[in-house]
């Protein structure tokens, strides 16, 4: 099997050209070529298919084998690949992704091979219905008590195409840990696949941010919480 491992941001994945191969299971794949002791390491791994409604198609699939949404990151280095590789011919293209179609932008350097990527990630999706989460449908979550085992945080949840649960600590040191965050997977509130993740609110620019996927492993940064980051600032 031929792969390519690339990373946007810090954010690293193997990449398959399933244009020109197969793979048969790729949640099992996945667990496997993720693993950072026993395979290739990364935070996933991302097929690069064949679309009829967009250029390519891109699967995601994250390193406990789940199927994501989507990746600002991820889907700005399939760009670069469907580019490089001939499989489009032009620099604006549209990737199918599970969160929609996308469109992006690339920038060849002097070799007319793309080193600057740019999507637009559409806008924020704020309501319950939209994220999902249960409740009323049109409800936004802003600054609501959740409490998670014998701790409560104030949450507010948004959504770039992967959903946030952005959690507001004063300090770092007060984040929820990993234990906290698997059970906060299993509030009832929270019926679809959330990322969790803190912010320090400073008086001066400077962000801290930390976040983990649904595998619970941190991860150094994502498109769609850099987005929201950004939002919530």
């Amino acid at each position: 099997m031929k792969f390519v491992k690339m990373h946007g941001a810090g954010n690293d994945y193997v990449y398959i050209d399933c244009f020109r191969q197969t793979v048969e299971d790729p949640e099992s794949l996945a667990r496997e070529i993720s693993d950072r002791n026993f395979g290739v390491g990364g935070d996933g791994m991302i097929l690069i298919e064949p679309s009829r409604q967009a250029d390519v198609k891109m699967r995601i699939f994250n390193a406990d084998g789940s199927e994501a949404e989507m990746c600002g990151n991820g889907v700005r280095c399939v760009a670069k690949y469907a580019f490089d590789h001939g499989l489009v011919d032009r620099t604006d293209i549209t990737i199918e992704t599970g969160a929609g179609n996308l469109p992006l932008t690339m920038y060849p350097n002097e070799r007319e091979h793309i080193d600057k990527v740019r999507v637009n990630m559409g806008r924020p999706r704020l309501t319950r219905e939209d994220l999902p989460m249960v409740g009323p449908a049109n409800e936004q979550v802003i600054n609501m008590d959740l409490k998670v085992l014998d701790k409560t945080f104030q949450v507010t949840c948004v959504s770039m195409g992967n959903p946030h649960c952005v959690i507001y600590v004063d300090n770092l040191d007060d984040r929820p840990r990993k234990s906290s965050a698997e059970n906060i997977f299993r509030v009832k509130h929270l019926k679809g696949f959330f990322n969790a993740r803190s912010l320090r609110s400073l008086k001066t620019q400077k962000r801290y941010r930390k976040r983990w996927l649904k595998v619970l492993e941190p991860i150094l940064r994502l498109c769609p919480q850099l987005c929201v980051f950004a939002l919530n600032s």
